[in-house]
């Protein structure tokens, strides 16, 4: 596991919080400056594979830390599950536009 959260743990911390990365081929900035195959959401699917497999490997050692730290807390936040949820439900939540609309 990681040394860090080891030597954290050791010194008595027991809370901890992982966050996921957002989809990044939604992000603007990679939108402006690459080009590739689009999804729905008008994002790019390749960086947004990406992204999703960060989470999924973080989410592993987080159940891996789990498992050999039970006196500790291990907390994910899911930013990427939380954002392509709105994407996915724009009209719930009054959007109109998909993130593609501004390149």
């Amino acid at each position: 596991s990681n040394i860090f959260s080891i030597d954290i743990i050791q010194t008595g911390a027991r809370n901890f919080l992982f966050i996921s990365i957002t989809p990044l081929g939604c992000s603007p900035s990679i939108l402006s400056s690459k080009t590739g195959i689009k999804d729905n959401d008008g994002c790019l699917q390749s960086y947004n594979e990406a992204s999703y497999t960060h989470g999924i490997k973080l989410l592993a050692q987080i159940e891996k830390l789990r498992r050999e730290y039970p006196v500790a807390r291990f907390s994910f936040l899911d930013y990427y599950g939380a954002y392509k949820h709105i994407l996915e439900n724009k009209a719930t939540f009054g959007i109109h536009l998909t993130p593609s609309i501004f390149y």
